[in-house]
């Protein structure tokens, strides 16, 4: 079992700056315990002016004069007004991030400090982790497990408990459309490069087929030239 400090090191905060010339332009954005504290309360709840999501028309008349709907005077289209007033905005932190896509040109991929909100794109209007603006990046992390899981059990497999406060951040990637086909998962234990594989295991890639040994060899120069003994704990068991 680890220690709370190892998992501590594989933060993105504590290791990006080794790998900073590796890696695709980030930026961080600290963010208060009140909205750590909000992203794992209950509830999804967007206002009206959230431009998570495409704006949703109220039913109405028809351009043919009632033609296809027969409202009375006493229909109305369902209110919202609850669910608005019990949105939680958090308007400072929703500019950095604003500021800080826009620094990156304007799509970008979000994570916490360990784990990126991949198991909520099922929430958003493109089915994508990409965000082009703050409120989808928002939506994204409130409706994330796997955030939560950040959160509220990142240490359970440690055998000690962190010292300190954990002080979370907001990181936000530039979005590149990646080939999975060219995405892999590389394995170290200590110093040693001790396995790889695809990053997407559950699909065959035809083009992979008869490049195993380049690929094994471009990882290896990779690793020996820019990972290898440059990781903060050197007792770590790392993924790259």
């Amino acid at each position: 079992m680890a220690h709370a400090q190892q998992t501590l090191n594989c933060s993105f905060d504590r290791w990006h700056h080794n790998f900073q010339a590796v890696s695709f332009r980030s930026l961080s954005v600290p963010l208060p315990k009140e909205f750590v504290d909000y992203l794992v309360e209950d509830g999804v709840y967007l206002s009206e002016s959230n431009a998570a999501l495409p704006k949703r028309s109220a039913p109405g008349i028809s351009a043919t004069e009632d033609e296809y709907h027969d409202w009375s005077e006493e229909d109305e289209p369902l209110s919202i007004v609850d669910d608005a007033q019990r949105a939680v905005q958090f308007p400072q932190v929703a500019a950095a991030v604003q500021s800080a896509i826009a620094a990156l040109g304007g799509a970008v991929v979000p994570k916490l400090n360990w784990s990126c909100p991949k198991d909520a794109t099922w929430v958003t209007a493109s089915n994508s982790i990409k965000c082009t603006n703050a409120d989808e990046v928002l939506l994204l992390l409130k409706s994330s497990d796997r955030v939560a899981h950040d959160i509220c059990n990142a240490f359970d497999s440690c055998i000690d408990s962190p010292e300190q406060e954990v002080p979370y951040v907001l990181v936000l990637k530039t979005y590149y459309d990646l080939k999975p086909e060219r995405e892999f998962r590389c394995f170290v234990k200590g110093h040693d490069l001790i396995g790889a594989c695809q990053r997407d295991v559950t699909q065959y890639f035809p083009a992979l087929h008869g490049q195993a040994d380049d690929i094994e060899e471009l990882i290896l120069e990779f690793f020996e030239e820019h990972i290898q003994h440059k990781f903060p704990d050197p007792d770590c068991e790392l993924l790259f």
